[in-house]
């Protein structure tokens, strides 16, 4: 008798999960059966230690990275870097740091690179003080990874292969608010 009530209780389970946001597709092409498969929990939460301004003074260059959340779902930033002497801007990035289906996805736009499109790297690893997303279809880079030291430190590091060899440029940071 248990039994039989544990079944329609799973199966209720099952298709009211489906029918919520999660996605359905068949097990082989050849088959009728589906999976159901859900949805990456949303880790936003996570890296929201990334939120403020951190900074960093390098060969009279100055780079800043701003983060901010703005849904439960979404931090926007933006990283600029200005020439502490002519006060112009040698680089500057939109970016985003959003919970997809898939996971957490670190999506820069660079207005001259990618044809000016955003690049997506999903989240690979993640802890209270490192994560990293991946691309392994972008040129360069194909890894970017943030490292926490402490409350105020942080370095961020992109790598992958340039023309061939691999490569890594390396940002330290503090943080300034």
């Amino acid at each position: 008798m248990k039994i039989q009530l544990l079944i329609p209780g799973i199966l209720c389970v099952f298709f009211w999960s489906c029918s919520n946001g999660s996605t359905e597709v068949p097990v082989d092409s050849d088959s009728t059966d589906i999976v159901c498969i859900m949805p990456a929990p949303n880790r936003i939460n996570e890296v929201l230690w990334l939120a403020g301004e951190w900074e960093n003074e390098d060969q009279g260059i100055r780079s800043t990275e701003s983060w901010v959340q703005t849904s439960e779902t979404l931090l926007n930033g933006i990283s600029l870097s200005v020439d502490m002497e002519t006060g112009d801007t040698v680089f500057y990035e939109a970016l985003e740091l959003r919970h997809e289906s898939t996971g957490l996805v670190y999506a820069p736009t660079v207005a001259d690179q990618n044809d000016g499109e955003q690049v997506s790297f999903l989240l690979t690893d993640l802890n209270d003080s490192l994560f990293v997303f991946e691309n392994p279809d972008h040129d360069y880079p194909t890894k970017i990874v943030y490292q926490r030291f402490g409350e105020d430190s942080l370095v961020a590091t992109i790598s992958g292969l340039k023309e061939g060899k691999s490569a890594s440029d390396i940002f330290p940071m503090k943080r300034v608010k």
